[in-house]
């Protein structure tokens, strides 16, 4: 059978892992409900978060929607106030930001 194993310590032999196998049918199963709870709205936000932190070790391919998504959320008024910066290198940083996170505001 083909095992996954979980990289818990960089300094950790192979052997030291054996406890910590999982089938790759056990682990697509786990991917597959992390994702499943993560889109399940009625799930607290808290826990949607640490699924998502869980499951970052295993990049998948909503991973980069939702966390862009989030980093937007969070700093497009940052985003907006360094527009205004009167250093040229924060506001340069700024307006590339704008773009590419399609704020029109700026």
């Amino acid at each position: 059978m083909d095992y996954i194993y979980f990289d818990l310590d960089e300094f950790a032999e192979v052997d030291d892992y054996d406890d910590f196998a999982v089938s790759r049918a056990m682990y697509q199963r786990i991917i597959k409900a992390l994702q499943e709870l993560y889109f399940d709205e009625t799930v607290p936000e808290l826990v949607r978060r640490r699924i998502l932190e869980a499951s970052i070790r295993s990049p998948q391919a909503y991973h980069s929607g939702v966390v862009r998504a989030a980093y937007l959320k969070g700093f497009q008024q940052e985003i907006l106030e360094a527009v205004q910066s009167k250093v040229p290198e924060i506001q340069y940083q700024a307006i590339r930001a704008a773009g590419n996170w399609s704020i029109t505001d700026a």
